[in-house]
């Protein structure tokens, strides 16, 4: 039987869900939060992870010196993620000539992550982490995007989905490798 103290708890179990399950969280985060900056002490270069390509030869993070790097967090199982990959492929099929692309999915399988590229007809290199990420590139949300210039520094972190084709990324794409 429902009695108002179930009904309280049931309430507050829906809001603590709606915060931690959906990307209400992200904005509540980012009103809370609205000072926190890029840590521009992350160099790409410093970074030992090893890769083991799923639909393209493995490597490392910290082998990509002198290479302008798109890094996506993502999962098959995130709204967002879905949502945005789009526009990364379309990104990845103007600029994968001249930008490292390295997506790394999260709490997924392989079978999955193959299964959902493959449906989708994704091109875009999609990478395991095979180690342990580091705490200074690990997200936080889900996805997540880091875009490092050639020397390895971290020059945009965006955590949530964002239109990757937009002529604002393709500017500063094209900044990074005329550097």
């Amino acid at each position: 039987m429902l009695n108002k103290k179930n009904i309280n708890n049931l309430i507050l179990l829906v809001i603590l869900g709606v915060i931690l399950f959906t990307p209400v969280g992200t904005h509540i985060k980012n009103w809370l939060h609205p000072e926190e900056k890029i840590n521009t002490n992350i160099n790409l270069n410093t970074i030992n992870l090893p890769l083991k390509g799923i639909n393209t030869e493995d490597s490392n993070l910290k082998n990509l010196k002198g290479e302008v790097v798109f890094l996506n967090f993502f999962g098959t199982w995130c709204p967002p993620c879905v949502k945005e990959m789009p526009s990364i492929q379309k990104l990845y099929e103007s600029k994968g000539k001249s930008v490292k692309f390295v997506l790394i999915p999260i709490n997924d399988t392989t079978q999955k992550v193959n299964d959902f590229l493959s449906e989708n007809k994704y091109a875009v290199p999609v990478y395991e982490a095979n180690d342990v990420i580091d705490l200074s590139i690990k997200p936080n949300v889900f996805p997540t995007v880091l875009i490092f210039d050639k020397k390895g520094n971290l020059v945009l972190k965006e955590e949530g989905a964002s239109d990757w084709n937009s002529q604002n990324i393709h500017a500063l794409l094209d900044n990074l490798i005329a550097e």
